[in-house]
C-alpha cells in the first residue's frame, strides 16, 4: 500500500546542539562547527551568530569577526551517531523511523494515527521531545518522503496536504536540493518554479536531463523508493560523546558523564531491564588506556546510582593525559525486578540498601577489599572460615557459639592475664589430611574486658579471635 503521510525532522545543527548540553559552558562563548577541507561554516551558535558569522561564511572571515571563535571539525559520523540516540529517544512514541544521509529522521506516520488522531498533535509532540533533547527541529509534513523533505529544509511548517501541496508549487527551483550544476540548466531551460518542473512529463524530463534528475521527478510526485533501513534500537548500550575541547582533570568529566549516564538510565528503563557492571573509557589523543571498571553489588538501572559509583571510584584519580571523549558500555544486562521499591517489605529495602553500602565500599576501596565471611562444614576454626562475595549468602546458624572476627592467624599470649568464662570445648579432628588438631577452646577476657576464643595447645595458650 503507498504510504501518504510523512513527517521530515530537519536538524539544522545537530552535532553542535548535543556538543553545548554535553558542555553548557559553550552556551556562552562563540562557537562553530566547519567544514575543514572547504574552510567553511556549517553550523553556529548564537553567540557567534549574534557577532556576524553565518553559515557558509569563509573560516577566515569568521575569525576576523571573533578571532577568538572556537572552531570544531565537522564529523558527519559523529552528528549521524548522535542522531541515532535521538532515535532511540523518540522510539517510544514513534514507529517506524528511517535514518537518512543528511543526519535527518523520516517518519512514516500512516499507522499512527490511530494513536495521535491528527498531524498537528503528531508534531507537537516529536517539536517537544526534541527540544526536551535540548535538540533544534524544523518539521515538515508531506504526501511523500522528499515533499516533506523540502518543506522541512525551507522552514515551511504545515499540517495539512492542501497547504502542503500549495507551498510546494511555490518553491523555486533554487530552494531545492538538486545539484547546483542541474540547478543551472533548469534555470536555463527557463523552469524557475517547481510547479514548472512537476508540469512537465516523465518522458520529456527522462529525455532532456540526467536518470538523477527524473528521480527527483518522480519522487515529488510520491513515486519514491525508500532505500533506507527501517530503525531498531540497539539491544546493548554503547555510546560516546567527543568533547568540544580538552579536559585536564576528572571533575570536567563528569557532566558529560552524567548525559551518558542518564542516557543509559532510560535504555535501560524502556527495555525493562538493569546491570551490575559499565565501563568507561577516556579517550585521548595518543594515549589508549584500559576501561574503568565499575560495579554495582546489585543489578540497578538508575543513572544516579551509577553516578554515586563512579565518582567514589574516580574521585582522587588523575588524567593521565588531557581527554577528548568518554565511551560509556553496558553489556551485561538483567531483567529488572517487578517490586517497585515503594512497596516492598522492609527488610527488602534494608537489603538493597545493604547492597548499596557494599557497591559505594568496592567502589572505593576496590572489589577485593569487601567480602563476606562464609563457612563450610570443616570444624577446623582456620579451614572452616572463608571469603565469600558481599551479601552472597547470609551466614550460616551455627550450632555452638563462635566468634565472627578469627584472626588471620592465632597469637600466642599469657595465660595468667586472662579471665575464664566458658569452656572447655574439645576439638580433636583433621586426621584424614595430616592437618590434624588436638585442642581445648575456651571463652575468656582479656585485661581490657574484651571477649575473646582462646585454646590450649602443646602446652602453649593462643588467641583465636574476638567476640563482637
Amino acid at each position: 500500500m503507498k504510504r501518504q503521510h510523512w513527517l521530515y525532522l530537519y536538524l539544522p545543527q545537530l552535532a553542535l546542539d548535543h556538543g553545548m548540553r554535553v558542555q553548557p559552558e559553550w552556551y556562552t562563548q562563540p562557537l562553530a562547527y566547519i567544514d575543514e577541507s572547504r574552510q567553511k561554516i556549517l553550523q553556529r551558535n548564537a553567540v557567534a551568530k549574534a557577532a556576524g558569522v553565518q553559515v557558509g561564511m569563509a573560516v577566515a572571515t569568521a575569525r576576523a569577526l571573533i578571532p577568538d571563535i572556537t572552531m570544531v571539525n565537522y564529523q558527519q559520523q559523529a552528528e549521524q551517531r548522535i542522531r541515532t540516540q535521538l532515535m532511540a529517544w523518540l522510539y517510544r512514541w514513534i514507529d517506524p523511523m528511517y535514518g537518512t544521509n543528511d543526519s535527518d529522521i523520516l517518519v512514516d506516520i500512516d499507522s499512527l494515527f490511530s494513536l495521535y488522531h491528527d498531524v498537528p498533535s503528531l508534531v507537537a509532540l516529536l517539536k517537544k521531545q526534541c527540544k526536551k533533547a535540548g535538540i533544534n527541529v524544523l518539521v515538515g509534513y508531506g504526501y511523500s518522503p522528499l515533499v516533506a523533505k523540502l518543506l522541512a529544509f525551507n522552514g515551511i511548517e504545515l499540517t495539512t496536504k492542501d497547504e502542503c501541496r500549495a507551498a510546494l508549487q511555490d518553491l523555486t527551483i533554487a530552494q531545492t536540493d538538486l545539484p547546483e550544476a542541474v540547478k543551472k540548466r533548469l534555470n536555463g531551460s527557463g523552469i524557475k518554479t517547481l510547479a514548472q518542473f512537476m508540469q512537465l512529463p516523465g518522458a520529456e524530463i527522462g529525455r532532456r536531463f540526467t536518470l538523477e534528475v527524473l528521480r527527483y521527478h518522480r519522487a515529488l510526485h510520491g513515486e519514491e523508493a525508500l532505500t533506507q533501513a527501517v530503525f531498531q534500537p540497539a539491544q546493548q548500550f554503547d555510546e560516546k560523546v567527543e568533547l568540544l575541547a580538552e579536559v585536564q582533570q576528572w571533575q570536567g568529566l563528569l557532566f558529560p558523564l552524567k548525559r551518558l549516564l542518564m542516557q543509559l538510565s532510560e535504555f535501560l528503563y524502556l527495555r525493562q531491564q538493569s546491570s551490575r557492571q559499565v565501563l568507561v573509557n577516556v579517550i585521548y589523543r595518543e594515549q589508549t588506556h584500559p576501561a574503568i571498571v565499575v560495579k554495582a553489588a546489585r543489578p540497578i538501572w538508575r543513572y544516579q546510582d551509577w553516578l554515586t559509583l563512579l565518582n567514589l571510584q574516580v574521585m582522587e584519580k588523575t588524567l593521565p593525559a588531557p581527554a577528548l571523549g568518554i565511551r560509556l558500555r553496558c553489556h551485561q544486562l538483567e531483567a529488572l525486578s517487578s517490586e517497585s521499591p515503594e512497596l516492598v517489605a522492609n527488610s527488602q529495602q534494608q537489603g538493597d540498601g545493604l547492597h548499596d553500602v557494599v557497591g559505594r565500599l568496592q567502589a572505593r576501596l576496590g572489589d577485593s577489599a569487601v567480602w563476606s565471611p562464609a563457612a563450610t562444614d570443616d570444624p577446623r576454626p582456620e579451614i572452616a572460615e572463608y571469603r565469600a562475595q558481599p551479601l552472597a549468602q547470609r551466614f550460616a546458624q551455627l550450632r555452638r557459639k563462635r566468634p565472627l572476627w578469627l584472626l588471620p592467624q592465632a597469637q600466642a599470649i599469657d595465660i595468667e592475664q586472662w579471665q575464664f568464662i566458658q569452656g572447655p570445648e574439645r576439638l580433636i579432628t583433621g586426621w584424614w589430611d595430616a592437618q590434624s588438631v588436638a585442642r581445648e577452646y575456651w571463652q575468656a577476657k582479656d585485661p581490657q574486658h574484651r571477649r575473646a576464643w582462646i585454646y590450649f595447645e602443646q602446652g602453649q595458650w593462643f588467641l583465636q579471635g574476638w567476640f563482637a
